[in-house]
């Protein structure tokens, strides 16, 4: 039977937008200003008995997530004060020639084409006191696939990934057809092998249904009894390299983890339901892992998942402090979603809370 999973490579590709900005402007009966970074300006206008000094400040944090071929950014604008009176509107300019106004402070907004684009917030308070904030952001939307199953994030090629953990719940029981393959996976890309070549292939504890391979106890075999899994790493230059199978059951809660110590990555499969455990070392040969990805592969006849897959509480961590947003998406199936990343305060981790893949491709071709 041959070789049914696949690596997959990519292209390097910049997906850039913004969050936690704080942005500040103070001003006094009106005001403007920004820049792309913190912001503050004043003005002062003389008191006098009827007007009092006002002090107001446009203020904002956003957050974003893709959502089909769009970034989706939302604006909390409810750290904004005013020293007298209350906020009454918030007005925003998206920069690509749409506005909103709201009289709430949380705002959502999608850009459907990448470019740079200058935001601008004005909150106004019912005395008619406004002062305004802006900056400039870059928005790269994600290259989405034609079809669903897939989530692929990149890592500059400057640093590397040195863990990656997810859980998964085993689906349910697909058609007795075909072969479907459910994981998540690190690749190298754009790095220069150290030591000799392993291969830009994948390491990937994949859960299988119709199908086993590269372990050294089980022979590939077609099986619609039930799903199995398995720690390995294949590449379409050097094959297969697999540890021993595990049979898993719908509904099984599975924690996946991926680690390297001294250049060897090892994959460990515990069946948190039942208690087995199943094992893979790979040693990669100092071969940097910057890529990290969940796919949802159907080969031959399959007729795909019986409903969505949902990995949780999934963590990617970095040998080294990465500035920037890193932590989002480079691919991202049409109608697949991926919860907003959280980056911890050294910058070197990512959480991320749930991933959710729908069926694959009817046939899983992907780029050589």
């Amino acid at each position: 039977m041959k070789r049914l999973y696949v690596s997959r490579v990519i292209n390097n590709a910049t997906y850039a937008v913004f969050t936690s900005l704080t942005l500040l402007l103070t001003a006094c009966g009106g005001g403007t200003g920004g820049s792309s970074s913190t912001t503050s300006s004043s003005a002062t206008t003389p008191a006098s008995p009827s007007t009092p000094v006002v002090s107001i400040v446009s203020q904002f944090r956003s957050t974003s997530a893709t959502n089909g071929p769009q970034t989706v950014v939302t604006l909390d604008a409810s750290v904004s004060t005013t020293s007298v009176g209350k906020i009454v509107s918030y007005a925003v300019i998206w920069g690509d020639g749409l506005t909103s106004t709201s009289a709430t402070p949380t705002i959502t907004h999608a850009y459907a084409k990448d470019g740079a684009y200058p935001i601008v917030l004005t909150v106004t308070t019912d005395g008619g006191v406004s002062a305004n904030t802006s900056v400039t952001v870059n928005v790269a939307n994600p290259v989405f696939r034609q079809y669903d199953g897939s989530m692929v994030i990149n890592i500059p090629t400057t640093n590397q990934i040195v863990s990656f953990t997810s859980e998964v719940i085993v689906p349910a029981k697909p058609d007795a057809v075909g072969v479907l393959a459910v994981w998540p996976g690190l690749q190298s890309q754009g790095v220069t092998t150290i030591n000799g070549s392993v291969g830009n292939g994948v390491l990937q504890p994949v859960l299988a249904w119709g199908g086993v391979g590269c372990a050294p106890t089980t022979p590939e075999q077609v099986n619609y009894g039930t799903w199995w899994i398995e720690g390995y790493y294949f590449s379409n230059a050097d094959g297969c390299h697999g540890g021993n199978v595990m049979s898993v059951a719908v509904g099984d809660k599975l924690k996946l983890t991926m680690a390297v110590t001294n250049g060897v990555w090892t994959q460990t499969i515990l069946n948190a339901t039942t208690g087995a455990m199943v094992n893979f070392a790979m040693d990669m040969k100092g071969q940097p892992q910057n890529v990290a990805e969940f796919y949802v592969e159907e080969h031959g006849k399959s007729t795909g998942l019986k409903a969505p897959v949902n990995f949780s509480n999934i963590t990617i961590t970095l040998a080294n402090p990465q500035t920037g947003n890193w932590c989002t998406p480079f691919e991202l199936g049409k109608t697949d979603t991926m919860a907003i990343p959280v980056i911890s305060a050294d910058s070197k981790s990512c959480l991320i809370s749930s991933v959710t893949l729908m069926t694959g491709a009817s046939t899983f071709n992907p780029a050589p």
